[in-house]
């Protein structure tokens, strides 16, 4: 690889705190988490001021992460050493893994909704060998894209208001999909309760994906039942309030890469960063160079102009107060080139653009072109 005096300053720092993290984590003899990661410690006495005394200092902390995401399946065939393992080798120090999938598939039971059958659910004792081995823990929960429940409990199904479709449940433009309405109750409940129990078992974060209204060529025959005279946008911030006030954890979401482009709340999804920020402490927004081809023009290190752009522009609506920890794309498909440059450039995209941290996103779960960047900042 061949930089400039500029671009080889930046990897230079990128190795110093890439090689910093290696070194904690190796501590894995004593069992304890790397100095960045350590718990905040409370008196029995605190425990009523919790929500004042812990998110602070988590807050903090946070701003060092750097993982990927692994499913259930994949976390249970590497085991806890073997995944804390992969991740030290890729240059990463945290983990988000499936509490609610996007299949639906929850990792709790919550009332009649009871837990998958086709992978075991997250334990405490799972969570505890992880921080264990210095890895931070994100319990993602998909909240209302469901290709599941809607369909078992239409009564809390967004619907279709097609003449010819009235009393069947509405699915995307696929056919395949299917949503909760936000605007139900339950629906919104759910969402909390999930976050309590990832808390309960000790997760260290919650992270909230789907949290918006769905988009796509079908939403305009989308119905849903439960709407009130309340925006999408009052809605949605108004259940982020909800989650942060029942968790002590700290509350991340994942938002539209798009969004993060937008000076201007976008009503249709519901998503409005801006005000979300006094409920939620970490803000994920999903840049995948595949899906935004129109974003930025083609030519050199058009990854890493594009991520430096997004986080650049959230980041000056946010101020410096929340946690900002992109998603990037580790998987090939709509990359310009899949090479360790690649991954180098959204790193440093993040980087200069003010990102805190950074995940990277493979719904294979494959990272191997993760490490192969990591390891080629390490001296040889």
């Amino acid at each position: 690889m061949k930089y400039g005096a500029r671009g080889f300053a930046v990897l230079c720092l990128l190795l110093s705190l890439l090689s910093t993290g290696d070194r904690a984590a190796r501590a894995s003899d004593d069992k304890r988490r790397p100095p960045d990661l350590q718990p905040v410690q409370l008196a029995s006495d605190e425990a009523s001021s919790v929500k004042t005394v812990v998110k602070p200092e988590i807050d903090a902390r946070t701003r060092g992460v750097r993982g990927a995401y692994f499913s259930r399946n994949t976390i249970a065939a590497r085991g806890a050493e073997g995944t804390a393992r992969f991740l030290r080798n890729a240059g990463l120090n945290a983990v988000v893994i499936d509490f609610k999938d996007s299949e639906g598939n929850m990792s709790a039971s919550l009332g009649g909704d009871q837990p998958p059958t086709k992978w075991k659910p997250v334990t405490r004792d799972l969570l505890e060998q992880l921080e264990g081995f210095g890895v931070y823990t994100i319990a993602r929960i998909v909240c209302f894209s469901d290709p599941v429940l809607p369909r078992k409990h239409p009564e809390r199904a967004v619907m279709d208001g097609r003449p010819h479709k009235q009393g069947q449940v509405w699915a995307n433009w696929g056919g395949r999909n299917t949503w909760l309405d936000p605007y139900n109750a339950e629906n919104q409940q759910m969402v909390i309760d999930l976050a309590k129990r990832a808390q309960e078992l000790g997760f260290q974060e919650v992270q909230l994906d789907y949290i918006r209204f769905p988009v796509d060529e079908a939403t305009p025959f989308a119905v849903f039942p439960a709407k009130t005279e309340q925006s999408r946008a009052d809605l949605l911030t108004n259940l982020m309030r909800r989650v942060d006030e029942a968790i002590d954890i700290p509350l991340g979401v994942d938002v539209f890469g798009t969004t993060a482009f937008q000076f201007e709340p976008q009503e249709e999804l519901g998503q409005d960063p801006e005000r979300w920020a006094a409920h939620v402490q970490v803000f994920s927004p999903m840049l995948y160079v595949n899906k935004m081809s129109n974003y930025m023009a083609p030519g050199p290190r058009r990854a890493e102009r594009l991520v430096r752009l997004a986080i650049g522009r959230l980041r000056g609506r946010l101020g410096p107060g929340p946690v900002i920890r992109p998603f990037l794309q580790a998987f090939e498909r709509g990359s310009d080139y899949f090479t360790p440059d690649f991954i180098l450039e959204q790193i440093k995209g993040a980087t200069t653009g003010g990102a805190d941290g950074h995940l990277f996103w493979d719904p294979s779960t494959n990272y191997d072109m993760v490490r192969a960047a990591h390891t080629s900042l390490s001296p040889r």
